[in-house]
């Protein structure tokens, strides 16, 4: 019996390919959905997210939102920031 590698077992595979790419670049992903097409990963710094940009563009996603979320509760004394990556469908049906 062959034994699935760590990408195989954990990440859906339509999503497989894009959270492998981020993760050989230095991104640190925490989270997908192969179903809806996103990554959520740690934040980054500004330049940062330019190069995610053009990692997307040169690998031929061309369709796609970066969403930067900064969320803050002083009551609960909670901070938080995340980076998420969404494939959107273009007018085609196409994904990404």
């Amino acid at each position: 019996m062959m034994s699935l590698t760590w990408y195989e077992e954990y990440i859906e595979e339509p999503i497989r390919p894009l959270v492998r790419l981020l993760r050989d670049n230095g991104f640190n992903t925490t989270s997908s959905c192969g179903h809806d097409m996103w990554v959520e990963m740690e934040f980054v710094d500004d330049g940062d997210l330019k190069i995610l940009q053009e990692l997307l563009r040169e690998n031929e996603y061309g369709y796609f939102r970066i969403i930067v979320t900064v969320e803050e509760h002083k009551a609960l004394h909670y901070y938080g920031r995340g980076l998420r990556v969404e494939l959107l469908v273009n007018e085609k049906g196409e994904r990404g």
